[in-house]
């Protein structure tokens, strides 16, 4: 997939990824949200995420998410917003993990 070239080739490049009103087929939103979470992991010249309006389908691709986050030490800013408690999925369960 383009999304499977493309946050790879970024990773030690990026300094500033923002995501806002991605949607994601359904069949492949499991792979997409590995291949983004893989990528925010290992960037380790990311310094600014932004994640607005991106609702996010379930707990454990949210939990993905922000375990991705968590380990990439080197991330200045943060920013998500209007993403969580979308079909039930709880973001404060998902900051505590």
């Amino acid at each position: 997939s383009a999304l499977g070239i493309l946050f790879p080739s970024m990773e030690g490049k990026v300094t500033d990824i923002d995501m806002d009103r991605i949607r994601f087929p359904g069949p492949d939103v499991v792979k997409c949200y590995e291949i983004i979470a893989a990528s925010i992991r290992r960037n380790h010249a990311l310094e600014r995420l932004t994640w607005s309006d991106n609702g996010i389908p379930s707990d454990e691709l949210a939990d993905l998410l922000i375990k991705s986050i968590i380990e990439n030490r080197v991330i200045k800013r943060i920013w998500l917003e209007n993403s969580f408690n979308q079909s039930g999925v709880n973001g404060c369960r998902a900051l505590a993990a």
